[in-house]
């Protein structure tokens, strides 16, 4: 019997509660401390008079100036963006096609639209960067569209190429540092923005094939009568 539509629903219904719980922490200002503990400690890029709720320019090109480290991380989140993260996910659909390649670009929309009703609907208690500089930006910064879209691609590239689904987790694992440390994101940005992934790609654990082990392929194939072969002409058979 075949379990992932039952085991996918469970994943979704547990993520979905875990979403909800952030998004109330972040709402009431629970995580306020940890967000301005990050400002304060974990972003050593931060332009608090730079960030934008959305910045048109990024949707093109890596848009970060100044240091050449910042730059690079920039450019390591690009993938990230929603153009190029639009095109992966295209060509990803594109080549496994059917059901599952309809799935990806739908969860590649609403998760957009996600991002953008959250960031709209839900205003975060003000934080402060040095000489008390309101970071106007992370009032309407929850959840993280980055780290929503590179839980996407990372998802679409395995399943369009499972051999490259080692890197494409060891890349979308560091995005959400490289947000923070960036100053784009808050820890809780983060996080709201892996769950509402998490929410989003269940779905795909009922489409996919199951994983057969080689220990049952091998016993499928020991279980499989043999093949019955010619028998053998026997050399004493006059022929007539």
């Amino acid at each position: 019997m075949r379990r992932f539509p039952r085991a996918a629903g469970a994943a979704a219904a547990t993520a979905l509660a875990a979403l909800a719980a952030v998004t109330a922490l972040v709402a009431t200002g629970a995580l306020r401390g940890l967000d301005q503990f990050a400002v304060a400690h974990w972003m050593p890029w931060l332009e608090p008079t730079h960030h934008k709720l959305i910045d048109l320019r990024s949707l093109l090109v890596p848009a970060r100036q100044g240091s050449p480290g910042a730059r690079a991380l920039d450019a390591w989140t690009y993938p990230a963006s929603v153009l190029v993260s639009a095109l992966v996910v295209a060509v990803c659909a594109w080549r496994v096609r059917g059901r599952t390649g309809l799935t990806l670009v739908v969860v590649w929309v609403v998760g957009n639209a996600v991002e953008l009703a959250g960031k709209l609907a839900l205003a975060k208690p003000a934080l402060y960067a040095h000489h008390h500089v309101h970071v106007v930006g992370f009032d309407h910064s929850y959840p993280s569209g980055h780290t929503i879209r590179g839980a996407l691609v990372a998802a679409s590239v395995a399943v369009a190429w499972p051999r490259a689904a080692p890197v494409a987790a060891a890349w979308f694992a560091t995005v959400p540092f490289a947000l923070v440390a960036l100053g784009y994101h808050t820890p809780s940005d983060v996080m709201g923005g892996a769950l509402v992934a998490a929410v989003l790609l269940t779905p795909l654990a009922a489409l996919l094939p199951p994983v057969r082990s080689p220990r049952s392929r091998s016993s499928s194939s020991a279980a499989s009568p043999p093949s019955r072969a010619a028998p053998a002409p026997d050399p004493h058979r006059r022929a007539g």
